[in-house]
């Protein structure tokens, strides 16, 4: 926890600082912040450095992988995708960005934004209803055109690379340095410009001279824009990471030059300060989203990568145990449980899965520091997920401070969250889902997680998912856990909450308590969990006890697909997969219609049941067995 002179004395004049001052330095005085520009466009010219030198054999290595990790036919049809323009974004769903490339258009409502407006000028934030810039701004990441990039390695035909190239200079014709909606946020200026030069090692900076200069130049005019806009903010996150890759990145490109060394400066000692501000002691990163955890740990991974500290042991001990978070509660199936927010934003999207939520080890592996050039990195984002070997007795690993639980064998998987709300109680990421569980079991999801929807497009969605309702956890009266205050904020900060673990005899226990209720009504709420095993199925006992009899409920959401077999007052039984599940609860069992978001911009129908609590505590049964 920062000390107050630490806040006032330091950190909030350093919020000034980055988010005020300095975007009004770059404004006011644009010219003189690029008067280097063609000078230190030349010196890289004539030397790239050996981070983007890819050597044949290294292009022949890759070619090796993408046949082997995903196939020539999957290479060839989603470059063809993207030669026409209609590929995924974030979600499932396929979008059609028109030809040319219409950058400033809303590809599902059909809102234009202004493309000649100051970036600073333009509010994204309340876009017309249907319309949400994450659109747009993945497509900019140019994941699709790393798919041109891969079929022209593995096929080599020569109009593949003048493609790529028209398809950038289309870019920077439509997107003037500071104009328009792809500048008006960093982080997205930060992974752009990384993806930008990943296309260009990939094609080895192959290319004719006049073209090569006009994307140096634009790199270089992200490098100056990223020097004077770095959000950090009272509480940093994602985003100054997305910021952090481009300026490390991009300062390793321009090396030689005073502005790249500046930049390197700026992210070598933003990233040491971030990897211990982000990253809790047990390798949870503080916006309470696994799905973030996974983006996070790719940004600050890739962006160590080119920082002249790469080998940092401290470092490597942070990442290190941040990927075994992301693989401790990775399912059986391959994915990420939908816990917190997930707009399955991704740094390299090397893997063609319709549902992106499903997981690749890649640049969260410990051998991106082995990496020599950037077609080694794609050759190692290119791995699928190697699903982590259980055990076949029950396991339990505890993350005391990221606040997650996960009990485990080889047919199942239970991820309890029990933490705070997100970045130390400010909100970010983090939904209302203290107490709230996600269960994987004899190969079929069982308890999900409601997921987000969606952020601006439809902040009533977005809301509707984050609320306390939306999860298999408990709630007092009509009283949210906590009150959000935005988007990415709640009202008061939340801190408040204990939580202890064991294994005793075979059986897992958890027992948490929830403080958030506490000034507003008087009540805390303990939760206490049991996990047991035997050869043939699996029981998870909740017993709820709240400090004071009141008016509470209970939620279990089941996922997409569930069969109900039988809905008795006190008994539900039913089936998924090869999954029965028998849920028996003390008061009268309700099942309803419910809403739940798959992947970003998708929604989805499902079942949750829910009981009401009678007196001070409520015990539910679940119990969950192979079918045959």
């Amino acid at each position: 926890m920062p000390s107050p002179l630490y806040k006032y004395g330091v950190h909030y004049p350093r919020v000034v600082w980055y988010m005020r001052i300095k975007p009004a330095l770059y404004r006011i005085l644009p010219s003189f912040w690029h008067r280097n520009r063609s000078h230190d466009v030349r010196n890289v010219a004539n030397s790239i450095p050996a981070a983007f030198t890819v050597r044949d054999q290294d292009v022949a290595t890759l070619r090796t992988l993408l046949k082997q990790h995903l196939s020539a036919e999957i290479v060839q049809t989603q470059s063809s995708l993207a030669q026409s323009h209609t590929f995924t974004v974030l979600s499932s769903n396929r979008l059609d960005f028109q030809s040319p490339f219409a950058w400033h258009t809303d590809p599902v409502s059909g809102h234009n934004w202004p493309n000649k407006s100051p970036y600073h000028n333009i509010n994204f934030s309340s876009p017309p209803r249907g319309t949400d810039v994450k659109r747009l701004w993945d497509a900019a990441r140019f994941h699709w055109l790393h798919w041109m990039c891969f079929d022209y390695i593995v096929h080599k035909q020569e109009q593949l690379k003048t493609g790529i190239v028209e398809e950038l200079k289309h870019f920077v014709a439509q997107n003037p340095v500071g104009s328009g909606i792809h500048w008006s946020m960093p982080m997205e200026v930060g992974i752009r410009a990384h993806n930008i030069l990943a296309v260009l090692s990939l094609l080895q900076f192959d290319i004719h001279d006049r073209d090569l200069e006009t994307l140096l130049t634009y790199l270089h005019d992200h490098l100056v824009y990223l020097v004077f806009h770095l959000e950090y903010t009272r509480h940093p996150g994602n985003h100054l990471d997305g910021n952090l890759l481009g300026l490390a990145s991009l300062g390793r490109l321009f090396q030689a030059t005073s502005i790249g060394q500046k930049a390197l400066a700026i992210a070598t000692t933003h990233l040491s300060r971030e990897l211990s501000r982000q990253v809790y002691n047990d390798g949870v990163t503080w916006e309470k989203s696994v799905s973030y955890h996974r983006l996070i740990i790719e940004l600050l991974s890739l962006a160590l990568w080119y920082c002249p500290e790469k080998d940092n042991p401290a470092h490597a001990d942070t990442l290190s145990k941040a990927r075994e978070f992301l693989r401790s509660s990775a399912t059986p199936l391959g994915h990420s449980p939908l816990l917190g927010d997930a707009d399955d934003g991704r740094v390299l999207r090397v893997r063609h899965n319709t549902n992106y939520n499903v997981l690749y080890d890649g640049l969260c592996s410990s051998s991106l520091r082995n990496c020599k050039n950037v077609a080694q990195v794609f050759a190692l984002a290119s791995k699928p997920f190697s699903t982590p070997a259980r055990a076949k007795e029950l396991e339990l690993n505890n993350f005391p401070e990221g606040g997650f639980v996960v009990i485990s064998d080889e047919q199942f998987h239970f991820v309890l969250d029990v933490g705070d709300y997100g970045m130390n109680g400010w909100g970010g990421h983090g939904h209302n889902d203290w107490g709230s569980f996600a269960v994987t079991a004899f190969g079929s999801q069982i308890f999900i997680d409601s997921g987000t929807g969606c952020y601006t497009e439809n902040p009533e969605l977005r809301d509707s998912l984050r609320r306390t309702a939306a999860h298999n956890t408990i709630k007092v009266r009509h009283l949210e856990h906590v009150e959000f205050a935005g988007m990415w904020r709640i009202k008061n900060e939340a801190r408040r909450y204990t939580h202890k673990s064991s294994l005793h005899n075979g059986n897992a226990i958890v027992s948490a308590t929830m403080h958030e209720y506490e000034k507003r009504l008087g009540v805390t709420v303990t939760r206490n969990i049991t996990v047991s095993s035997s050869q043939s199925n699996r029981e998870i006992l909740v017993h709820d006890v709240l400090s004071q009899t009141d008016a509470a409920r209970v939620f279990l959401h089941l996922a997409e697909g569930f069969e109900v077999h039988e809905h008795a007052e006190l008994k539900l039984r039913g089936k998924i997969g090869d999954a029965m599940v028998i849920i028996e609860a003390e008061s009268p069992i309700h099942l309803e219609d419910a809403v739940h978001s798959p992947s970003y911009g998708v929604t989805s129908k499902h079942k949750v049941v829910y009981a009401d609590i009678v007196g001070t505590s409520h015990m539910l049964n679940i119990c969950i067995e192979k079918g045959t």
